[in-house]
């Protein structure tokens, strides 16, 4: 970690939220930084020249101190004008101890000084950039008085009613100095921080629609996709029944179009949920009618290639489990899907088993498993990726965008499961993955059996 890294923990406490926040711990803790390392060499300097610790060692150690002890207001407070204001009383003190000189033990002021020049306008312009027009407007007016005191010193009381031509031009610089400096400054900081503002309203109102999207697409792929499958049903029906020849291509007609359409839809909702995986949203979750919602909805699917699919629950499921059902019901219809593309012979099974739950939390293994060719050990290195398609795809000519499977897998993992396969080529897959649901604690059911991943498959 980076010393200015050091510092902004030190100042910052838990990481700010907003972008205000980071920033405003950003400036303070390059102040500090710069003060630090100038505060260094100005203690050698000393040093060099007093051969030995002084008191003005001391006034640099403690002022130093003071300005960490102020920087850490931010832990607190997060609040810009509150640490300005302060911050400024603390510099402009000890800017005119710096205009202090000592005679024979008595301290006097030296007056005003062009030397002074880079301090005021140094913080003025640290109080303007973190946007707050209260604590600029206090630095610039308590600047002000500060300079004209000095001014008076340097003329003496004798010689206030002459101005005095250098004294009165140091002052008068050093005066519009910082109000140029302010009238540049706290602008830019009004800017930066309404600009950083607005950005986060926007990336809030973006990750809203995102959330709504992701609704539309889940209600998308439920509710287009079953009445296709009931359409295709039927018009399967209609083609074993006797039909002339001019009707039995139009069904024909019906049919494949229907096919091309849910190819079609397929491909669009899995790239366009490609992006969704999000945080889960846990609510109740009643895992019996997922797993019969996707069995019925692959059910023409499967019948028109001779497989029969069916579902497994081993074990009692708590009736007070939560989960994400949205993200469920996608995973196991993206799998089920895939299983029935590359499956000839045999059929398919969703299968849950239920482990035996504990005080919070109840332990469930979701799979798909089917009797298809099986995926090689080469294939199964990458089959996760996005955009890849196994070999035994490419040879069956089947297509698809490749994101099936990568977007399982990352809907699994905002569940906070891992998606695993287990296969064999010839002897078929399955596909499996296990999460920690939590239990509403107003109910628990104890009557649970566990159920290995073998015995369920």
């Amino acid at each position: 970690m980076t010393l200015i890294g050091i510092i902004e923990a030190f100042i910052g406490g838990s990481e700010p939220k907003s972008s205000r926040e980071r920033l405003l711990v950003r400036i303070v803790a390059l102040t500090c930084l710069v003060l630090i390392v100038g505060q260094s060499f100005n203690l050698i300097s000393m040093s060099l020249m007093f051969e030995g610790w002084s008191p003005l060692h001391n006034i640099s150690v403690a002022f130093l101190a003071t300005t960490l002890v102020i920087a850490c207001l931010l832990r607190w407070t997060r609040n810009a004008t509150i640490f300005g204001v302060v911050f400024t009383c603390l510099f402009l003190t000890a800017l005119t101890a710096s205009a202090m000189t000592s005679d024979d033990g008595i301290y006097s002021s030296s007056g005003i000084n062009t030397s002074l020049t880079p301090a005021f306008i140094a913080v003025m312009a640290l109080i303007g950039l973190l946007g707050s027009r209260l604590a600029a407007l206090i630095c610039l007016l308590v600047s002000s008085v500060l300079i004209w005191y000095l001014y008076s010193l340097s003329m003496g009381p004798m010689n206030v009613p002459v101005l005095g031509d250098a004294p009165y031009h140091r002052a008068f610089q050093l005066q519009l100095s910082i109000v140029l400096t302010a009238s540049i400054t706290v602008p830019i900081g009004e800017i930066v921080y309404k600009t950083l503002d607005d950005l986060e309203e926007q990336r809030d109102r973006a990750e809203r629609a995102e959330a709504e999207r992701a609704d539309y697409i889940a209600t998308v792929s439920h509710e287009v996709r079953t009445p296709l499958n009931g359409v295709l049903s039927l018009s399967d029906l209609l083609l074993q029944t006797d039909l002339s020849k001019q009707q039995r291509e139009i069904a024909t007609l019906m049919h494949r179009s229907g096919v091309n359409m849910l190819e079609m839809i397929n491909s669009v909702l899995d790239t366009a949920k490609a992006e969704e995986a999000g945080a889960a949203e846990f609510r109740p979750l009643n895992v019996n009618a997922i797993l019969s919602e996707v069995r019925d909805l692959f059910a023409w699917s499967a019948n028109s290639k001779g497989l029969w699919i069916g579902i497994d629950i081993r074990g009692d499921i708590a009736e007070s489990l939560q989960g994400d059902p949205r993200y469920i019901r996608q995973i196991l219809s993206n799998l089920t899907s895939n299983a029935i593309k590359f499956t000839q012979d045999g059929g398919i099974r969703i299968g849950v088993g239920a482990a035996k739950p504990d005080e919070t939390t109840q332990a469930i293994t979701f799979y798909v498993q089917d009797t298809g060719p099986g995926i090689s050990k080469a294939d199964q290195a990458r089959i996760f990726d996005p955009f890849i398609q196994s070999e035994t795809a490419k040879g069956a000519g089947k297509r698809g965008t490749g994101l099936g499977l990568s977007i399982c897998k990352r809907l699994v993992r905002a569940m906070g499961g891992e998606l695993r396969l287990r296969s064999s080529e010839g002897r078929g897959s399955i596909f499996h993955f296990t999460l920690d649901l939590p239990l509403d604690k107003t109910e628990t059911n104890t009557e649970t059996a566990t159920v290995s991943l073998n015995e369920a498959a």
